[in-house]
Formats: C-alpha cells, structure tokens, sequence
C-alpha cells in the first residue's frame, strides 16, 4: 500500500483538473511594412501601451509580435499555438491588434452586400492581381480571422482591433484642442492600395453595439464600417483611449466591462474631436462580464516601477525634497543639484501610479538648464501644493546630455468641463520611450536620475 500513495499523488498533481489558471494575452502591431508608404506612426507605442494594458488585467503570458514578427504565418502559427496550447474553457485570452485595415475584393461569394472582405494587413502583405482584379496576399481575412477565434478553448477571449477597413485614406488628418498637442504626426489606419476597386467606401453604417449568445468571444473594434481611425505619433487614438479607461478603473477600484469600455473608449476619441465610434461585437455575457484587473492604490505601478528601475540603471544625480512626508495642502519644493549644462525632467508618481511632468511645465517650457535647480522655479507663478491620493508618492529627475522634454512628449489632462489643463502634462509612453533610449547605453549621450521616495498623509 506504501508503495501506491506516491503514484496516487503523482496522478493527482498532474491531473488537467488542478492545472494552474492560464491567462495569455498575443499583441500584434504592424508599423513598418515591406511596402514602406503605407508605414504608420506610432505603431511600437502602441503595443507598449497595450502591454501595460495586458499587465493592467493581470496577464500571466503576454506574447508581442511586431513588424518583422508579424507575418501572416506568425500570426496564425502564434493564435492556432500560443492562444490554443494548454488554454482551458476557464482560462482568459485577449488579443491585440494595431495596424493597417482595408478591404479586398471577395473572390469566395460569401459578401454579396457589397462584394468585398475586410483584412487585417501582416509585415509582408504584397499586391498581387486575381482573376483580373487588383487585391493584396498576406492579410487576414475576416472569416479566416473568426474561424481562428473559435479553435481558441477558452470562453473568456477579449479581442480588441485598432484599425479600420474604410476611408479615403488622403484627406488631411489634424487634431485640434487634443490631449495629443498640435504637433503630433497624424495618419489614418485604412490602407488604400493601388488598382483598388472598392475605393473603401462603406456601403452602409453599422451599429455602436451589436451582441449575440451564439459567438464565442468579445471584441471591440476602434471604428464603424464607414468611419476611420487614426494613428499619430503619440500611438493611436483607440489604444490611447483603452489604456486610459483601464488604468483610470484600476486606479479607482471601480468596476469595468467590456461594455463599460467600449464607451468610456468612444467618449475619450470624442473628446479628441475625432468623428469615429468603437465598435462592440460578441457574446452579450461577455459584454457585460467585470473584466479582472489588478488594483492600483497603494501598489506600485506600471509608471512606479519603469521610472524606478530606469533610475537605477544609470549614473545616479542628487535631488533634494524640503520635507520627508507631507499632509494635503503642504508645499513642496524640489532641488536638483547639478553642475554641467543639460536636460532636465521632472516626473511625480502618485500613490494611484499617475505619472505627472513637473518639470518642464507650461510656465517654464524649456528643459534647459545650466547648474542646480530649484522647483518651483521663478518663471512658475504657482506653489506645489500636496494633494490627494494620500499615500507613498515617488519623485524621479531625469538629466540627459540629448534633447528630452516630457512636457512637450506628454499628455494633457482634460478637466469635467472638455477644457485642457495645459498646466501639467501626464507621462505618455512616447516620452517614457526616449528616456528608456537614452539609458541603454546603446548610442551617443548619457543619462542621470535621482529619486525621492516620500509620503502625503491627511
């Protein structure tokens, strides 16, 4: 009897019963193509963005396929393996899509409406001529695509697609009162290739929301059937829109479905002064499922920790706070003690992990400097005055020999009334990404950061 109770127990640790839970998130971003005009902007940020996003949710796995990775084959070999491999019913899948979207025409009879596919476009996508019409090889189909989604196990799949499949693709594209700034590169995400019939005109609207119990998964897709959506250089509007929804619930414990999302995103392009809605399509109890994210307060952070281990992977500079804690309504002054002309950022994390530019700021724009700093500095008319969330807070200065302004790279904050509050900027992945380049030590220029860890209490 001694001799079964080991292989008894071997039965019951192995057994698929009591495998672990398996959460696996496949984000796939094309910016640069083998046909170089149709590159987009933006397109690396994107899927920076949707990694924190992914990590945001509580992903185990999280698989990125970019440019060069992201073939057709890849990207069948990576949804068919990675999202099917050991995935169980219960398990939690997303995937993640930033590119290209357009149409091509249907050669298998199954789009009678209006005669065309919708695709996804891969790295190696080519023109190519079928049956004396003009069309594209090294796309995703929408149908090949859905018949991917159901091989999928599990019956929590979210699907989000930053792209779109109509447009002109050639009218001028301009932000304006954006949280982006006026100077960003703007380009649509619908690709119109040459010898293209359709033209990518939709020939009817869709509708904002459209669920049924019969598909096995959700998905929100960034514009209608007739809209267009657009990158920039600050990463693309619907990925912007989904990081700041899901960051905004976890920082406020507040609940957030796929439902929830869909709207607050379409809100958010809105506010942007952009005329495309985001689409949600799938399972109706999906739609209105609590997706499961990871709380933010008293936690460190996506930004607490990025900002922390940049930090400390350089040569180390002085900075100097007036006070060890503070309550809601001190002051806060911040010394940085240098002695050679260079760049100067500011950033504070918050205990909610947002991330704000204190320095430059639109009081003193200029990241410029020659010496030691005192913030506020006298060109601010302002006080820096303690405020909640109460808890740890993180102050990090950055001083770089090249040109890095966080201020100018950032994210303005929108007040209640739809105004901008130019004051301060948010950290934008853009900005993040040129400090993390600096401090590689992979090209010319250096880089020195200090921290202060401090508190504000009631």
């Amino acid at each position: 009897m001694q001799r079964i109770i080991p292989f008894l127990l071997l039965i019951m640790i192995f057994s698929p019963t009591q495998a672990f839970a398996v959460d696996r998130a496949l984000l796939v971003g094309v910016g640069e193509y083998k046909i170089e005009k149709y590159n987009l902007p933006g397109i690396d940020l994107d899927l920076a963005m949707m990694r924190q996003t992914a990590e945001l949710m509580g992903f185990s796995e999280i698989k990125v396929l970019k440019d060069q990775q992201a073939t057709l084959n890849n990207v069948i070999n990576a949804i068919n393996g990675f999202l099917v491999n050991g995935v169980q019913e219960n398990d939690r899948v997303l995937f993640y899509y930033s590119g290209h979207g357009t149409q091509v025409p249907d050669y298998s009879g199954d789009e009678s409406q209006d005669g065309v596919d919708e695709v996804l476009t891969m790295h190696n996508m080519a023109l190519t001529s079928k049956q004396g019409r003009r069309t594209l090889k090294n796309v995703l189909l929408d149908d090949e695509f859905n018949a991917l989604l159901k091989r999928i196990p599990s019956k929590n799949v979210l699907v989000l697609i930053d792209a779109c499949h109509s447009g002109t693709a050639t009218r001028g594209i301009r932000l304006h009162n954006s949280i982006l700034g006026d100077n960003v590169q703007v380009k649509s995400k619908f690709l119109q290739y040459e010898g293209m019939q359709s033209k990518g005109i939709a020939l009817h609207a869709t509708p904002a929301v459209k669920l049924s119990d019969d598909i096995p998964f959700v998905a929100i897709g960034s514009a209608g059937d007739a809209e267009e959506s657009i990158a920039t250089s600050k990463g693309s509007l619907f990925t912007l829109g989904v990081l700041h929804s899901v960051k905004n619930a976890a920082q406020t414990n507040q609940g957030l479905t796929p439902k929830d999302l869909q709207q607050q995103v379409a809100t958010f392009i809105s506010n942007e002064n952009q005329s495309f809605t985001p689409r949600l399509r799938g399972n109706a109890q999906l739609a209105n499922r609590a997706l499961q994210l990871k709380s933010a307060k008293e936690k460190k952070g996506n930004s607490w920790q990025r900002l922390l281990a940049l930090s400390h992977n350089v040569e180390q500079l002085t900075v100097l706070i007036n006070q060890n804690s503070y309550k809601l309504g001190d002051v806060l002054e911040v010394s940085i003690l240098n002695e050679q002309p260079a760049y100067l950022n500011v950033i504070n994390v918050d205990a909610n992990d947002r991330a704000t530019v204190l320095y430059p700021n639109q009081f003193h724009p200029d990241a410029f400097v020659q010496g030691k700093v005192h913030i506020p500095t006298q060109q601010m008319a302002f006080e820096l005055v303690a405020q909640k969330p109460v808890g740890q807070s993180l102050v990090v200065a950055f001083l770089t020999s090249k040109v890095v302004n966080l201020y100018k790279a950032g994210l303005a904050a929108r007040l209640p009334n739809g105004r901008l509050d130019n004051v301060f900027h948010e950290v934008s992945e853009k900005g993040l990404a040129e400090i993390e380049a600096l401090s590689s030590h992979s090209g010319e220029g250096w880089v020195k950061s200090g921290v202060v860890i401090t508190r504000i209490s009631k």
